[in-house]
């Protein structure tokens, strides 16, 4: 963990479900006194990523066309 968030990749568990978990480092200044972990059910992690790139990737694609205008690149085919 070296003092840092860390997660997990999504645990497929019979009895509870899908879930992934969240560490976080408690600290005094620089020192880590204690870790905090949060088990999150997968389904929402997956929910809210799909919120966030729905809400952003349209954007993101609108400023890549601009800069793409204006920077003169054009789109070429090689034979």
């Amino acid at each position: 963990m070296k003092g840092k968030v860390t997660t997990t990749s999504i645990v497929h568990d019979p009895e509870y479900g899908d879930y992934l978990s969240v560490f976080v480092p408690i600290k005094n200044g620089n020192e880590v006194i204690g870790i905090l972990g949060v088990d999150i059910d997968a389904s929402k992690v997956d929910a809210t990523a799909s919120t966030v790139l729905g809400g952003i990737l349209p954007l993101m694609i609108i400023i890549n066309v601009i800069i793409d205008d204006r920077s003169g690149c054009t789109n070429m085919v090689l034979d």
